[in-house]
């Protein structure tokens, strides 16, 4: 059964009975699983328009926050900083725990546009509820710093953002975040070390909760590769 088979027989059974708050719900993760898993935004635009029309404001804001992910994902800068700074707004308005990673994507959107001041603005925002927060710095160094790095083509600092960033997903809870550009580090450690990358193959393959995300074991076959 596709992952996404039992979120379409919700949303349609409840569309049918007119229960527009479990179709809401049900189309939102639908497009979730869409976007993380092919970075297809249409269904997450439908969605989102869907529950703006119920005036369901908080599904509205995390589907604006996946956006903004997908759209540092997808290296579009315009995406990223429009549904991320509609995120972080809602997120003010309405008190929701969306704020710090909503203003962790903002800076990202400045990473790729090559605004660093923007960028550790946001990035200082994005601390300030927690600024020891594993979750907040791994992806912070991982995502937005390194993206960062790549766009001023400054391989060094990348190579040190993703050391750093694999810091705290080693003490990161497990659940928090997928960390996607340890694959960067995996790669860039097969290039560099001594080992032709062994060690960090062997630690990247042992992080079993990502199995079911096949982007990773398709990734741990090329760099071996």
């Amino acid at each position: 059964v596709p992952r996404t088979y039992w979120f379409e027989q919700a949303a349609t059974v409840a569309q049918r009975h007119g229960l527009a708050t479990w179709e809401v719900r049900a189309r939102h993760e639908l497009a979730l699983v869409r976007a993380y898993f092919t970075e297809e935004i249409g269904p997450l635009l439908e969605a989102r328009a869907l529950a703006a029309g119920h005036g369901a404001m908080v599904s509205v804001a995390v589907m604006d926050l996946a956006l903004a992910e997908v759209g540092l994902g997808g290296v579009d800068h315009v995406l990223c900083r429009v549904a991320a700074t509609r995120c972080v707004e809602a997120s003010r308005r309405l008190g929701l725990a969306t704020l710090p990673v909503a203003h962790l994507w903002l800076a990202g959107g400045h990473a790729l546009a090559g605004d660093v001041l923007a960028m550790e603005e946001a990035a200082r925002r994005a601390l300030d509820p927690g600024p020891d927060d594993p979750r907040i710095l791994g992806d912070l160094w991982g995502r937005v710093r390194a993206v960062s790095a790549m766009v001023g083509d400054d391989r060094e600092q990348l190579r040190h953002c993703l050391d750093v960033m694999m810091d705290y997903v080693r003490v990161a809870p497990i659940t928090t975040s997928i960390y996607p550009n340890r694959m960067f580090w995996g790669l860039l450690r097969t290039i560099d070390d001594d080992d032709h990358g062994a060690a960090a193959r062997a630690e990247l393959a042992s992080a079993t909760h990502l199995r079911s995300w096949p982007i990773f074991a398709t990734a741990l076959e090329l760099i071996e590769g």
